[in-house]
């Protein structure tokens, strides 16, 4: 008799920690956590930035970002989830 292969979900988790706290999104892809971390540098980058024209490279545009926000950071953990468990309880240390 075969043992049955559990299902296993993968969630991209987005943190971002800043002077007020810590933000945090779960993403289905990696693209989708990079992508969200690049529309938050860009909602900020007027307001933090100054006159600084902000580049139109993903990867330039939040570089630049968080080295200049000194007290600001950010990390994209992959987080798996098995499916066959009656409920999932995950833990994400900061």
């Amino acid at each position: 008799m075969k043992a049955k292969k559990k299902a296993q979900n993968t969630v991209f988790v987005l943190v971002v920690e800043h002077d007020h706290g810590v933000d945090v999104w779960a993403h289905s892809t990696k693209e989708k956590a990079e992508a969200s971390l690049e529309e938050y540098v860009r909602s900020w980058w007027d307001q933090e930035m100054d006159d600084e024209p902000i580049p139109t490279d993903r990867w330039e545009a939040i570089t630049e970002y968080f080295e200049e926000m000194e007290n600001e950071s950010w990390r994209i953990t992959d987080l798996v989830i098995d499916a066959d468990t009656s409920s999932s309880l995950a833990m994400i240390s900061f």
